[in-house]
């Protein structure tokens, strides 16, 4: 269902049609409003055994809607453009989660419990008037890492965030194994450091990586790429053996640029211009 405007009487409706549709036992379910304003969807969980894929564009979401407890066979949850006013996104099945460009009114971090997730993107995840507090957080059910520590067990990960959104030095202190990650994407965000902490702490708890790829970018246009390869004489013990692709895209060549391939360098990694 997609919708470019609304009136107030019609938000009952379109969660009526919402509610059919999980009872006519869709696998597939999609709503994206295309309008300045949210759609809020009621605060009751759906309720679904063949419900496989959520896409959600432009809606508020409230109070239990995002509790997956009686979807036993949702697997992927995209919103993008929504505001997340929610205590908790929960799912024991789910498996890629998707949050890009979304929002929050509450004074408090929003709780994933997603225990089986995969693959995960986040983007540009705030609230108006206190980012870092309210940022998404992952809860594991230890005091340990909030974020990273609920999505150590991803397979893949892309970490889109900007500078003052997400809080990982925490996180980083007690950083988890990614024992299972085989392919990430990070963006500026994990390379600003001086010492390039961030991007070293992943790279040292991610045993078995094998494709690495830098966007050292925010907005779009024309950038330049260049992929790094291991010398089979010189691999470094520091990261993971099963390294096979290292991707670092920019608009231009700066300091920050040659920083981060310099680091890379340290590892045995050689790069050449695509």
């Amino acid at each position: 269902m997609e919708f470019s405007e609304f009136l107030k009487d019609d938000v009952p409706y379109v969660n009526l049609w919402t509610r059919f549709a999980v009872l006519c036992e869709v696998r597939e379910l999609s709503l994206h409003i295309n309008h300045r304003e949210h759609l809020y969807l009621d605060g009751l969980p759906l309720v679904s055994q063949h419900l496989k894929t959520l896409d959600l564009h432009g809606v508020g979401l409230q109070e239990t809607f995002l509790d997956f407890s009686s979807c036993p066979a949702l697997e992927d949850l995209k919103m993008k453009y929504c505001e997340i006013n929610v205590h908790k996104i929960s799912s024991c099945a789910l498996k890629r989660l998707s949050i890009i460009y979304c929002q929050s009114n509450l004074n408090y971090q929003v709780r994933v419990c997603t225990p089986c997730i995969i693959s995960l993107e986040l983007d540009d995840f705030s609230d108006n008037d206190n980012a870092c507090e309210n940022c998404v957080a992952y809860n594991d059910g230890s005091n340990k890492c909030v974020l990273l520590g609920g999505i150590s067990n991803a397979i893949q990960m892309e970490l889109i965030s900007q500078y003052d959104i997400f809080v990982f030095t925490r996180d980083l202190k007690q950083c988890p194994t990614f024992s299972k990650l085989k392919t990430l994407l990070l963006n500026e965000y994990w390379c600003v450091a001086p010492d390039l902490d961030p991007l070293a702490c992943i790279l040292k708890n991610s045993p078995v990586l094998e494709k690495l790829t830098l966007q050292l970018f925010y907005t779009g246009g024309d950038c330049v790429e260049m992929k790094g390869s291991y010398s089979s004489m010189e691999r470094s013990s520091a990261i993971s053996e099963h390294l096979k692709i290292v991707e670092v895209k920019f608009h231009a060549i700066d300091k920050r640029v040659h920083k981060v391939l310099k680091f890379l360098c340290t590892f045995s990694i050689r790069f050449s211009f695509e």
